[in-house]
């Protein structure tokens, strides 16, 4: 008796145990010389999951551009990428790492967040 209530026990505790969810998301930044000034241009990579937690919030706009749809129904466009990171640390996002590439005179950089979601 004492060895059925332990492993009852013990498959009930397991499966109380949280799991983790991790997503990610890159910010990706093309950067081009002008005459006077660097010009930056963003683009935000979600994946393929149709339920990213950010779906629906963050999206790329025309002109390099990334739009935020905010809780109370404002919208904000992110034109740099020191903003963007602000805005991916309130929705919970880490920077992880970072890698640039040149492709055809361009570089580009893009920065790696995670998100560690507990779910219960």
């Amino acid at each position: 008796m004492k060895k059925i209530v332990f492993i009852l026990l013990v498959l009930v505790t397991t499966t109380l145990v949280a799991q983790e969810k991790t997503e990610y998301c890159i910010l990706r930044v093309t950067y081009s010389v002008k005459p006077n000034n660097l010009d930056s241009k963003l683009s935000i990579d979600l994946g393929s999951s149709a339920n990213h937690s950010l779906k629906g919030i963050i999206e790329n706009t025309k002109g390099g551009t990334i739009s935020v749809n905010n809780a109370d129904g404002t919208v904000t466009v992110v034109k740099d990428e020191i903003d963007m990171f602000s805005i991916l640390y309130k929705y919970g996002f880490k920077f992880l790492n970072s890698y640039t590439m040149t492709l055809l005179d361009k570089s580009y950089t893009n920065f790696i967040f995670e998100k560690k979601i507990t779910t219960h």
